[in-house]
């Protein structure tokens, strides 16, 4: 996962993350509601998978559709597994990838 954040703030230097309602819904569970990401692709080209060819930056400002963070964590606050539900089309890799111009 942290690969993936740090991808996408070298390509989306003012990436935002807007999540709302944060809310421990069991012991050792926190889901983040409504994430919402954005931010403008004016930084390195965005290859977020090998496969896939690079988008040189493009300027353009992307919003992707909301997304359901759940972070499992340890008894020491550490996050051991990140679980995401899509609210949308364009979430994730996938949806800042097709915003920049990508083709799958």
């Amino acid at each position: 996962f942290a690969h993936v954040i740090c991808n996408d703030i070298l390509s989306f230097p003012d990436i935002h993350y807007d999540g709302h309602d944060i809310q421990e819904i069991q012991p050792g569970v926190v889901l983040v509601e409504d994430n919402v990401v954005r931010g403008t692709h004016t930084g390195q080209a965005y290859q977020p998978l090998p496969m896939w060819d690079p988008i040189p930056a493009t300027g353009r400002p992307v919003v992707l559709d909301p997304e359901r963070y759940f972070f499992t964590l340890r008894e020491d606050g550490k996050i051991v597994k990140v679980d995401i539900v899509s609210l949308g089309c364009h979430t994730g890799i996938t949806g800042l990838y097709v915003l920049v111009g990508g083709q799958l």
